[in-house]
């Protein structure tokens, strides 16, 4: 949950360009793709210990707006997938970061190529689903079991905002004591340790 916070905090204080919109999807789509797999685990395991509950996160499932859920599912792969990709290149060559720019409207490119058939092919099968005669649950239905998850969810975000805000408060006094202490602040670099007077 620190990570959901650490993205949208620093989403909203820094206010950068393409690199900084690659970083914040990079976390986004990881996040939201972590959250679907939890999900999915969850449900699956209701078919052996809760069939009827199965049953009826099926028929949720099978409703027009979570068909939405899986077209953005869909997307959040794929651009994380070819984001890491860069990511990891740009790593592995940083004599390559002067490239960084154009590498990320290469991904965004290369995402787009990728999902445009798959949507497509997507698109037929939720057309040719829905001609036919399926027992679907209604909206009033899917608020009706989602809104429980909804509480849970905010109850969560809201423990991890101030958990989060607790932490920033115990750092900034270590912080403190280690510059009455030293009179410089410690800076970790990738290759060196150095140290930065204050």
């Amino acid at each position: 949950m620190t990570t959901l916070v650490t993205t949208v905090t620093e989403t909203l204080r820094y206010r950068g360009k393409l690199g900084q919109w690659s970083w914040m999807l990079h976390r986004v789509t990881g996040l939201g793709t972590l959250l679907f797999l939890a999900l999915h685990v969850i449900d699956t395991s209701w078919a052996a210990f809760y069939p009827a509950d199965y049953a009826q996160a099926i028929r949720e499932y099978q409703s027009p707006l979570f068909s939405v859920g899986e077209f953005a599912l869909v997307a959040c792969v794929v651009f994380h997938a070819f984001n890491g990709l860069r990511i990891v290149l740009l790593d592995y060559k940083p004599e390559w970061w002067e490239y960084q720019p154009r590498a990320v409207l290469l991904v965004f490119l290369a995402t787009v190529v990728v999902v445009a058939p798959v949507f497509a092919l997507m698109l037929g099968h939720v057309v040719d689903f829905y001609d036919g005669q399926h027992d679907i649950a209604g909206i009033d239905e899917i608020i009706k079991t989602q809104a429980q998850f909804v509480v849970g969810f905010v109850v969560v975000i809201v423990a991890a905002l101030a958990l989060s805000g607790l932490y920033g408060l115990i750092a900034r006094d270590d912080r403190r004591i280690a510059l009455s202490n030293h009179g410089e602040l410690p800076i970790l670099g990738y290759r060196s340790r150095s140290t930065i007077p204050i």
